[in-house]
């Protein structure tokens, strides 16, 4: 088992959605309040989730497979005066470029989890979950799963196969994400984040147009 307190930030600059979006996901937490939570992919979101599931006494659990990245969230967790143990490492299997099955399986668990956010596994063609047993058991009884990146076509055909199959409702936002140009300069990329849920349509609907005005 990894000790994040042994390893330490590599200095790199991290992908990071603007403010509306945070203003977004910290409203549909008091709004509609999750009973649990499943991140994949770990990131600024977690704080947001670990604080509530903190506060709320509820489940929450975010996977993460960089040793680095993992370790700068758990400490920013513990900074926080939060749980540590809120986010685990969990390696990338190179056979079948997802999660390591038996990690994933023993962090997961059978829970099935009311909010699910998809932000991970990292690189293209790792994230259309169709036909993984593990994540459609966690998001069986979901009622609102967000997927980030759903300009990618694997994460797109996720998107669309919940919305069609499973009769969520879909809300497309338009983001941009800062990223690192060259010469350490700061470059912003527009990317697209997708909610989809089943009964908390409304509230999503008036709170995306109350931030975005759209």
């Amino acid at each position: 088992m990894l000790d994040p307190e042994q390893l330490y930030y590599d200095g790199k600059l991290w992908g990071a959605k603007d403010h509306k979006f945070w203003c977004l996901l910290s409203t549909l937490l008091l709004k509609c309040k999750p009973k649990s939570i499943l991140e994949l992919g770990a990131g600024r979101s977690t704080t947001f989730f670990a604080q509530y599931a903190y506060e709320a006494d509820i489940p929450f659990v975010s996977i993460e497979e960089s040793p680095t990245w993992y370790a700068e969230v758990y400490r920013d967790l513990r900074f926080m005066f939060l749980p540590g143990t809120y986010i685990r490492h969990v390696p990338v299997d190179p056979a079948t470029d997802w999660y390591d099955k038996e990690y994933a399986e023993n962090v997961i668990d059978v829970t099935a989890y009311d909010m699910v956010l998809i932000d991970g596994p990292t690189g293209k063609g790792r994230r259309d979950y169709r036909e993984n047993k593990l994540v459609e058991r966690a998001i069986r009884k979901s009622r609102m799963i967000i997927i980030d990146d759903t300009q990618r076509d694997d994460c797109r055909a996720f998107s669309r196969y919940l919305a069609n199959g499973k009769g969520f409702q879909q809300f497309d936002i338009s983001y941009n994400q800062r990223l690192r140009g060259q010469n350490h300069s700061v470059r912003y990329d527009e990317n697209t984040v997708t909610i989809l849920t089943s009964e908390w349509s409304d509230v999503v609907s008036l709170t995306v147009r109350d931030i975005y005005g759209n």
